[in-house]
């Protein structure tokens, strides 16, 4: 099959970027051919030794169109985020089109009233104007940004509606898709671990002592909740801890991340190493006692996550979106209160005493195979 994915960009930002490379390479090896159009494309070996073809296009939809034409695609699968949704929504007229949804359907991108860190369940549109300021949840000032950021999110269902298949990261993006009104029988949540769910080593607990490592591997933005990470610093420390916390990654938010480490008085226990190739990544998770997630709005379904528990460490994650989905499929899960510093810091410092229990999942809870499902309804269509 002939299999062109496109997606807003391809860098070397995070788990979107991991899992497209990791797809691809997956078709690859089952003899598809497939490239990615994107917005904005950089090296895609940053994620691994293998390379695969991506192609850049400018903001044009006839460009797209041509180079569509040019590709003879036997499916399209569209790696959903706003900016493309318009070029997708065109082009699904024209090619059979399946969606993977990474993100939290939301005109903001978080569904996060950052006046008190309440999550949005709400369908995103006009209404939504009234909130961006008064509960803060725009990430931008300007209404003519939010304007545009509300329609590029109204283009953005349109263009789902137009899918023939959807596939969201986690049931808590599934439930978004129908506050959207995504009609229930297209959606079919999809394992973005690509079958990796049976290959998770046996966990490796902590000792009991002192000195914890604590590990973060994400963006620096201010939904990943990397504040309340390094608010739990001081208080274990003040329980006798010697904590080392090293921060990777990089974003926007880093420069407010480093002036809080400093007013906390933890600077000598945070350290912030920037970006690091996702390929060499297992080194730093085999170091780490501990690995935190502490994202405070839906976070659909990270892969960091299983990525740190296939290196045998338990992972503790906040009560928020697709995070505690993950103990479904794998033990050493342990969740934390959403946005709570000191409930955190509790759970760390139980975890490394040994009396924490990890959250137990939903028994019997499955995600489809999206390589199989892609190809298979692909099949069905030529």
């Amino acid at each position: 099959m002939r299999i062109l994915q496109i997606a807003d960009q391809f860098s070397s930002a995070g788990g979107l970027e991991r899992f497209i490379y990791n797809f691809s390479l997956e078709l690859i090896k089952k003899g598809h051919q497939t490239t990615l159009v994107a917005l904005k494309t950089n090296d895609s070996n940053f994620w691994g030794e293998e390379e695969f073809k991506t192609v850049s296009l400018a903001d044009v939809p006839e460009q797209w169109m041509a180079y569509a034409e040019k590709f003879r695609p036997d499916l399209i699968v569209w790696h959903t985020i706003p900016h493309t949704a318009k070029i997708v929504e065109r082009l699904a007229r024209k090619y059979p089109t399946v969606a993977t949804v990474h993100c939290v359907m939301c005109p903001s991108g978080a569904r996060l009233y950052r006046d008190n860190e309440d999550l949005c369940m709400k369908r995103g549109g006009l209404s939504c104007m009234l909130n961006w300021y008064t509960r803060r949840c725009g990430t931008n000032v300007s209404p003519l940004k939010a304007i545009e950021s509300i329609s590029l999110h109204l283009s953005m269902v349109s263009a789902l509606h137009r899918c023939i298949q959807v596939y969201p990261v986690s049931e808590a993006i599934r439930e978004f898709l129908l506050i959207e009104g995504i009609p229930d029988d297209k959606i079919r949540v999809f394992d973005n671990t690509l079958n990796q769910l049976g290959n998770m080593s046996s966990l490796i607990m902590p000792q009991k002592k002192k000195k914890i490592k604590i590990l973060y591997v994400g963006r620096l933005v201010y939904t990943k909740g990397v504040q309340y990470l390094l608010q739990a610093v001081p208080t274990l420390n003040d329980r006798g801890f010697n904590v080392e916390c090293t921060i990777i990654g990089d974003g926007w938010y880093k420069e407010t991340l480093k002036s809080l480490s400093l007013k906390l008085k933890v600077t000598d226990h945070v350290h912030f190493v920037g970006k690091v190739p996702g390929k060499e990544i297992d080194g730093w998770y085999a170091e780490s006692d501990v690995v935190v997630v502490p994202s405070i709005y839906p976070d659909p379904s990270p892969l960091v996550v299983p990525e740190a528990r296939r290196m045998g460490k338990p992972v503790i994650v906040f009560d928020a979106g697709g995070l505690p989905e993950w103990a479904d499929y794998m033990d050493g899960i342990y969740v934390a209160k959403r946005a709570d510093a000191e409930h955190l810091a509790v759970t760390i410092a139980e975890l490394i005493s040994g009396s924490s229990t990890p959250i137990v999942g939903t028994p019997g809870r499955k995600r489809i195979d999206l390589v199989e499902a892609v190809l298979e309804g692909g099949k069905n269509i030529v």
